[in-house]
């Protein structure tokens, strides 16, 4: 009976490289996702804000021909455009 020794190593290498290739390209995958989302949460959420910052603006100066309800998918930032314009058509 004849018994070869081969090294682990000559087995194992090409599926360690292939595991340090697949957590590189899931950290990639990852970190894209991630910067995808806040750049879209920044759209959704930064847009409407800024438009909604200008309405107090306009109360101060009592330009209250500019107030206009401003759209926004977030509910809460749509809520508080409403009671902007509200409060205008109170004064």
């Amino acid at each position: 009976m004849v018994i070869t020794v081969i090294p682990a190593a000559d087995f194992v290498a090409a599926i360690e490289q292939n595991n340090r290739q697949l957590a590189m390209l899931l950290a990639l995958f990852v970190a894209t996702i991630a910067l995808a989302a806040v750049a879209a949460s920044g759209y959704a959420i930064g847009r409407p804000l800024r438009r909604i910052v200008t309405q107090p603006r306009h109360i101060e100066a009592f330009r209250l021909d500019r107030m206009t309800s401003t759209p926004s998918r977030v509910t809460e930032l749509a809520f508080l455009s409403s009671a902007l314009v509200q409060m205008t058509q109170g004064l």
